[in-house]
């Protein structure tokens, strides 16, 4: 605490003097609310030319509202700091230490001079009194450093920068000068004309001094008293500041009430207004006796138990002592003992003592209400009490938690039975257990009573008065079973009845199997399905089918969603050209389409968000494994991709090292996903490599565009790619495709067949003239297929852009190639031109679709002989 640059240089041979809060005198106040000016004064002291000076009062008493310099012995001071309750008023800021309660108060002269005298008057806080208090401190802060006082106090009188040698004295404020009067006891009993003294104590509040006047008066009249300190009586409040007083009183039996009245005005000047207190006790006089009660009126107890809840109190009075026997009588089978007590009068004549009642009830008695008289005998005298024991029926509660459970098909549902034995039953527990499938929500496909229950231990014990837990089970089919003995999902509705000595209860559990599925898969083919969002929808309100959807333009230029899905099919086809960016540029061949449903409720939760059914390869690194071939045709991209488990057609698997350099290339994802999923969620959408490459959200729940949620009780696709690279050989393979949610895993395997690509060779006029053509182009065209062994399908696309922007699309029909064979058919339709063509010159490019079945032409071929492209030019 340093008051700065406006403090004078310090005088040698410093003198120590006391720095106070109004002197160390009691600061007397009025009750609340009200207020109280409190002077902070020095004494003693050296001259000085400032001072920092913290005080602290309790708040619940007194609120500092503000400080005053008036009438301070500093000839010219300057407020430096003032803070109230850790708020800043004036400087700076306020001290770390200066909190609730304390009031911050530094000031200095403004002209370097210092004070005329070291003793007077520093400054004045006024406080708001909220509470009433017989003295509460009123001191100086703590926790400060360099300060005057050696304590740590937070008190800074200084001629400099260096702090004065100096001492600290706080006060007690009090608001509350008054006396209290307490009995010792509140109740007396003494026989007839045998004195009893009644004592009073008193004691001084907030400082009050005076010799209290004492007197007294007895309801109904009949007794008389007199005061051990006279007549009237005295207390002495003005040399002590607690004090007693005896007032001894005898008469003839019967019951009285004792007032005592004690009087003063204190010695404070101006004087206090009378203060008068009174204090009454109850005096029962009559002859030596006791009673007993007890401490409560009813109990219930099961048959073969026993309570020991209830206490007797035995109270003597009139200078009652000895001892009290108890004794209990009840109907047949029910019992109570208790001990004996002892009872010994203090000086109130009364005597009081307790023993703890043990009441047993037979395993022989009946339901029903019963009362129990206890006794309490001394010599000739004796006091009765009376207690209902009520046995009840025997029963037990039974509770499952939880009671309301999701499983997954092939899961188990676990619940804890709860027992609690009600009126002492005991016994061995048998179960009986159905379960009811609930109409509307159940999968036809599957089986309905092939839940197991079971239960652990199996033959429980209910012990009397006890509590028991049995683990219940009910057991599903699914996972690894044959299909055609899973249990179908939906919803159940689980009784289980317990019984223990023909007492039943029974507890409802609501059970809910869920699942999802895998198929049916279809091959790409060149039907076009519309899809609405209550098909299948990415859940975002948009009603675009997910993952993998195309646009529809209609005549009238309006886009619907849509898919390109072909006939149903476990199988792919591809050529063994090597094409590994073609399936990425959008919904073309090679691509197999594998439907998931949700089963029994199962629900996911909204594009690339969790819960999904997703593909993954657990066997690959996250990220999947790296093509070496893939660097080239992506710059910038990784070259990495999840491939699937792939199989030589005698079921060895292919290592994957083999197929990063040869292929065939099989990946859970279709557009630029599989590329995407490498980088770990990088991009927007991305999936997430081999654990989560292909997501799927069947029954889905989605935000709209007006951010509500909607369900969408909705299939779903995942699309798995198939491709050759260099390297690739023609054969018969298989795939494992697994789909995941959670716990749950389900795996199919379906066929790759790669085969030759086959050869398109066509001819056609260069030039052609629109005159004499008669407005027609022909493309003259066969195949040529190069495998030994394996029948083709083929369908070509010839796609001619013009030189002004028109363009030519032409399709051939499905042909079969025989192994080996070249197809003479001329399968292009003709080409009926525009007068518009003329002089328009069309570049064309064909691209062949190929398969193993006329239905299914997954593959694609862009092999044929000549050049790259075809142009065509029309003439006049």
């Amino acid at each position: 605490m340093l008051l700065g640059a406006l403090l004078v240089p310090t005088i040698a041979h410093a003198q120590t003097g006391v720095v106070s809060v109004n002197g160390g005198s009691v600061v007397v106040g009025t009750t609340a609310p009200s207020t109280v000016s409190v002077p902070v004064q020095i004494s003693g002291s050296q001259d000085f030319s400032g001072f920092d000076i913290q005080v602290y009062a309790n708040t619940a008493y007194l609120q500092g509202a503000s400080v005053s310099l008036a009438g301070s012995i500093l000839p010219s001071p300057s407020v430096l700091t003032e803070c109230i309750n850790g708020v800043l008023i004036a400087g700076p800021s306020c001290s770390a230490e200066a909190g609730l309660g304390v009031v911050q108060f530094a000031a200095a002269n403004t002209v370097g001079s210092q004070s005329s005298s070291g003793t007077g008057l520093l400054f004045t806080i006024t406080y708001n009194v909220v509470g009433n208090s017989p003295g509460t401190p009123i001191s100086f802060n703590t926790g400060c450093s360099d300060t005057s006082v050696a304590s740590g106090d937070c008190v800074t009188v200084a001629a400099s920068s260096s702090a004065l040698p100096e001492t600290d004295q706080g006060a007690t404020f009090s608001n509350v000068i008054d006396f209290t009067m307490t009995p010792q006891y509140s109740m007396y009993s003494t026989t007839a004309s045998t004195p009893i003294g009644i004592t009073v104590n008193y004691a001084s509040e907030g400082g009050y001094l005076d010799l209290l006047t004492e007197t007294y008066s007895v309801a109904p009249p009949g007794v008389s008293c007199s005061f051990a300190s006279g007549s009237p009586g005295t207390a002495d409040l003005l040399d002590y500041a607690s004090t007693s007083d005896v007032l001894t009183c005898s008469g003839p039996a019967g019951s009285y009430t004792v007032t005592v009245t004690a009087m003063g005005q204190g010695i404070d000047s101006p004087p206090m207004p009378i203060v008068t207190h009174s204090a009454s006790v109850s005096l029962v006089i009559g002859t030596p006796g006791f009673g007993i009660s007890l401490s409560q009126s009813s109990v219930q107890i099961s048959r073969g138990n026993s309570d020991s809840t209830t206490t007797i109190t035995a109270t003597g009075v009139s200078g009652f002592s000895g001892t009290v026997a108890f004794s209990s009588s009840a109907a047949s089978g029910i019992t109570g003992t208790a001990s004996s007590v002892a009872l010994t009068p203090n000086s109130s004549g009364y005597s009081t003592a307790t023993s703890t009642l043990t009441i047993s009830v037979a395993s022989s008695v009946a339901t029903g209400a019963y009362v129990l008289t206890e006794t309490g005998t001394s010599g000739s005298l004796s006091s009765p009490a009376t207690i209902t024991v009520n046995v009840p029926n025997q029963d037990f509660s039974l509770a499952a938690v939880p009671n309301n459970i999701v499983i997954v098909r092939g899961g188990t549902l676990a619940t804890d039975l709860n027992f609690v034995s009600i009126g002492n039953l005991a016994g061995g527990v048998t179960f009986t257990t159905s379960i009811t499938p609930v109409a509307g929500t159940i999968d036809s496909c599957c089986l309905t009573n092939n839940i197991t229950p079971a239960f652990s231990p199996a033959s429980p014990t209910l012990s009397a008065g006890g509590l028991l837990t049995v683990f219940f089970f009910a057991s599903t089919v699914g996972g690894s079973a044959t299909p055609s003995t899973y249990t179908a999902t939906g919803d159940y509705v689980v009784v289980v009845t317990a019984t223990v000595n023909g007492v039943s209860h029974s507890v409802t559990i609501q059970l809910n199997v869920q699942d999802f599925s895998i198929g049916p898969s279809y091959c790409t083919g060149s039907t076009y399905v519309e899809t609405t969002p209550n098909s299948f929808t990415d859940g975002q309100g948009s009603g675009i089918p997910t993952p993998y959807s195309v646009f529809n333009t209609l005549p009238d230029g309006q886009q619907t969603a849509g898919q390109l899905i072909g006939t149903a099919c476990s199988s792919l086809t591809i050529t063994n050209q090597p094409n590994i960016l073609s399936p990425y540029e959008g919904l073309g061949n090679q691509v197999l389409w594998v439907q998931t449903n949700a089963l029994g409720g199962f629900v996911t939760n909204g594009f690339n968000d969790l819960p999904s059914v997703s593909v993954l390869n657990g066997a690959l690194p996250f990220n999947g494994v790296t093509i070496p071939q893939l660097a080239p045709v992506l710059p910038g991209l990784p070259d990495q991709a999840c491939l699937l488990p792939t199989y030589w057609a005698n079921g060895t698997q292919i290592p994957y090292s083999y197929l990063e350099t040869n292929g065939p290339l099989v990946i859970p994802s279709v557009g630029f996903y599989p590329f995407l999923g490498t980088l770990v969620g990088a991009f927007e959408g991305a999936n997430w490599g081999c654990r989560y490459d292909g997501a799927a959200y069947p029954n889905d729940i989605g935000a709209n565009a007006d951010g509500n949620y909607t369900n969408y009780n909705n299939p779903d696709f995942w699309g798995v790619t198939a491709m050759a690279i260099n390297g690739t050989q023609t054969g018969d393979y298989t795939f494992q495709m697994c789909a995941n949610n959670g716990v749950v895993q389900h795996c199919n395997t379906y066929g790759l067949d790669v085969v030759n690509a086959p050869v398109l060779y066509l001819t056609a006029a260069k030039t052609v003239s629109y005159k004499h053509s008669h407005g027609k182009l022909q493309f003259f065209a066969f195949w040529y297929n190069p495998s030994a062994t394996v029948t083709e399908y083929v369908q070509t696309t010839a796609t001619g852009i013009g030189s002004l922007g028109d363009t030519i699309v032409l399709t051939t029909p499905v042909e079969k190639l025989t192994a080996g064979f070249f197809s003479l058919n001329f399968a292009f339709p003709t080409v009926t031109l525009k007068s518009s063509y003329i002089g328009e010159t069309f570049t064309f490019t064909f691209t062949t679709a190929v398969g193993t079945s006329s239905t299914n032409l997954d593959g694609t071929s862009t092999d044929h002989i000549g050049p790259s492209s075809f142009t065509v030019t029309v003439t006049k």
